[in-house]
């Protein structure tokens, strides 16, 4: 019974990978929606929180509204999560 509870668990969670390739090629799966996107930062809402790809060149290679996947070209320096009810602020970062 336990082993086909969790089966039925993991099938309805929808899980994320991320692949990296010389800090130069970036895949993600689960990707719901772009926020953003400039040459220095990229914002997703994923199925595993808001995604920020942060670094030089960044440009969206490809984006798929069918697969949820998105591939990212430039020299990646960050991954950031947070929550997607998290809001970045200057503010914030102020009165921590």
């Amino acid at each position: 019974m336990a082993i086909e509870r969790i089966t039925r668990v993991e099938e309805l969670k929808e899980g994320q990978n991320l692949n990296l390739i010389n800090r130069e090629s970036l895949s993600v799966s689960g990707v719901n929606d772009v926020l953003s996107f400039s040459d220095t930062q990229i914002e997703m809402d994923t199925n595993m929180g808001m995604l920020t790809v942060k670094g030089e060149r960044l440009k969206i290679v490809s984006i798929s509204t069918e697969t949820k996947n998105a591939e990212v070209a430039g020299m990646v320096s960050v991954l950031e999560y947070r929550k997607k009810h998290e809001k970045k602020s200057i503010l914030s970062g102020i009165f921590k």
